[in-house]
């Protein structure tokens, strides 16, 4: 088992007998290769479309559709430039030759990000996402989900009982209405007003998504309380450019792992 993940997708019961439109082709040939986001880049998706990135690989290939789903660092706050996460996620499954689409009714972020949709709602609580997501699923139609959720509850003095509560029951609508593998993320922001909390959540959330997994849902959580240093930070709780390139290298890590596991 990796470092830092303590659960694993293995599509069982309902999500397993769903196969999810993922690709298995890798790129052989990449045009425009440039250096962006700190991580090679592409010219192969533009405004939400996926495009044939090497013409004489005569692959069929079925876009994954993932939806970052949370709050401001979803948004990208703290840089602006990369969008986040996002900008350096996409440059890392486009090396990788993997066909993607970002799904969400948001979008943001400067045109260096091929694909700027999204779900991130800056300030936002999991009791504030409860009675959209639902309806983001439906419309959307994700086929994974890239959540992390928590920071502003806990900031808001929600406990950690109560905070892991409201990911029970955002787990439960998610795979209530759609069969979407889903990553959860642990809290990376220090919160160091709510230390205690925050280490309490970790271990709840953990069981939480174990439980769902339990059930059949295709479900992972990977603790990222130790994925940041000082040094990510742009305001001590939003990522800076550096941290935001860790997160990406973690999603990362964890797509091609769902993906691995589809086939």
């Amino acid at each position: 088992m990796r470092r830092g993940r303590q659960q694993g997708i293995h599509g069982t019961g309902r999500a397993q007998r769903r196969a999810l439109p993922v690709v298995a082709a890798v790129v052989t040939t990449a045009v425009g290769l440039a250096v962006i986001f700190g991580v090679e880049t592409y010219d192969g998706l533009r405004n939400g479309q996926v495009v044939d990135a090497a013409p004489a690989a005569s692959v069929a290939v079925h876009p994954l559709r993932i939806m970052a789903l949370g709050s401001s660092s979803t948004a990208g706050v703290g840089s602006p430039a990369t969008a986040g996460f996002r900008g350096p996620l996409e440059s890392l499954l486009a090396r990788d030759g993997t066909a993607f689409v970002m799904v969400g009714s948001q979008q943001s972020g400067p045109p260096s990000v091929p694909d700027r949709h999204h779900e991130g709602h800056p300030g936002w609580t999991m009791a504030q996402l409860q009675p959209l997501v639902a309806g983001w699923m439906k419309a959307q139609r994700p086929d994974l989900v890239l959540l992390q959720v928590g920071t502003n509850d806990l900031n808001n003095g929600v406990s950690a009982p109560a905070t892991a509560a409201r990911l029970d029951r955002l787990l439960t609508t998610i795979h209530g209405v759609s069969n979407a593998g889903v990553i959860v993320a642990g809290v990376w922001a220090p919160l160091r007003a709510h230390a205690q909390a925050r280490a309490d959540y970790q271990r709840l959330a953990s069981a939480v998504v174990a439980q769902h997994r339990g059930r059949g849902e295709a479900t992972t959580f990977v603790d990222a309380s130790t994925l940041l240093g000082p040094g990510d930070l742009f305001d001590g709780l939003h990522p800076n450019t550096n941290g935001y390139r860790k997160i990406a290298a973690m999603w990362h890590r964890e797509i091609r792992s769902f993906v691995a596991t589809q086939h």
